[in-house]
């Protein structure tokens, strides 16, 4: 084993269901399947469910350029939803 801390951050950004490849719906997949990240000691915070995230859910055309990706609103969400866990786990 080599030893990493290794933590892993799931945005949850809202994606439209035809845009997925083949790689994200993987991931996804593997997000709901907790005992993968636990049985390999991997940290995994889900931010999906932050406030933050929630709003932008709710509201994703406010924080969405055209072609998907987040616009300086939507980032400053995903920041945001960062930071939260961050302190959270004590690293900030």
């Amino acid at each position: 084993m080599c030893k990493a801390n290794l933590k892993i951050f799931y945005l949850g950004w809202p994606i439209d269901k035809e845009d997925l490849n083949n790689e994200t719906k993987s991931f996804i997949n593997l997000t709901n399947k907790d005992k993968f990240f636990i049985n390999h000691d991997i940290k995994f915070y889900n931010l999906m469910y932050s406030k933050h995230m929630i709003n932008v859910k709710n509201n994703v055309n406010y924080y969405r350029l055209i072609e998907g990706h987040p616009n300086k609103y939507g980032n400053t969400n995903i920041f945001l939803s960062v930071v939260d866990v961050l302190k959270y786990i004590n690293l900030l």
